[in-house]
C-alpha cells in the first residue's frame, strides 16, 4: 500500500533531514502544531517505513577512511542472489542493481587497502555468479550521504 504524504509530513521530514536531534516542541513551532502531534506523525512515518532515523559517524574519525565503489558484472539469473549476499557483508553499506555496463554497484568502507584486498580476495571472489568486478577507490569525497560506518548485526 502506498503511503500518501501531506504537506506537513513532507516539511516534517525535511526538518528532520536538516537536524534529527530537534525537539518535537521546536519542530511543532516551525510547523504550527503541537509537540504531541509531531511525535504522532513521526511515529506513524517510522511505523509505515517512510522515515528512518539513524546516527552516523564520520568514517575518517572512526577508522574507516577508505571509501570504495565496487561494480559487479553478474550472470543475469544470479543478480538478486548476489545482491542479497552483498547486503550481508558488514563492509558493504549500499547495494543497487543498475543499468549500463555493470549489473550491481556497491559502496563499502575499509580501514586500509590491505583490508580491501582481503575482502576482494576472500569474500567477493567466492560469490557464485560474478563474472567480473571493477573497484574504484575514492580519493576525496566532497559530499557524503548518510551511511553507517560500522554495521552492527
Amino acid at each position: 500500500m502506498d503511503v500518501i504524504l501531506d504537506d506537513r509530513d513532507i516539511k516534517l521530514i525535511q526538518l528532520l533531514e536538516q537536524d534529527a536531534r530537534q525537539s518535537s516542541t521546536e519542530i511543532g513551532k516551525r510547523l504550527g502544531m503541537s509537540s504531541s502531534g509531531v511525535r504522532r506523525r513521526v511515529n506513524k512515518l517510522i511505523k509505515d517505513g517512510t522515515l528512518h532515523i539513524s546516527a552516523y559517524a564520520d568514517p575518517d574519525k572512526t577508522g574507516f577512511p577508505l571509501e570504495v565503489l565496487i561494480a559487479f558484472d553478474v550472470e543475469n539469473n544470479k543478480i538478486n542472489q548476489v545482491m542479497k549476499l552483498l547486503c550481508d557483508k558488514p563492509e558493504v553499506h549500499w547495494v543497487a542493481a543498475t543499468t549500463g555496463r555493470f549489473d550491481i554497484l556497491t559502496l563499502g568502507r575499509f580501514k586500509s587497502t590491505r583490508e580491501l584486498y582481503h575482502f576482494i580476495a576472500t569474500e567477493i571472489s567466492t560469490l557464485e555468479g560474478i563474472i567480473n568486478t571493477e573497484t574504484f577507490i575514492s580519493l576525496h569525497t566532497e559530499k557524503r550521504f548518510a551511511i553507517p560506518v560500522i554495521s552492527v548485526k
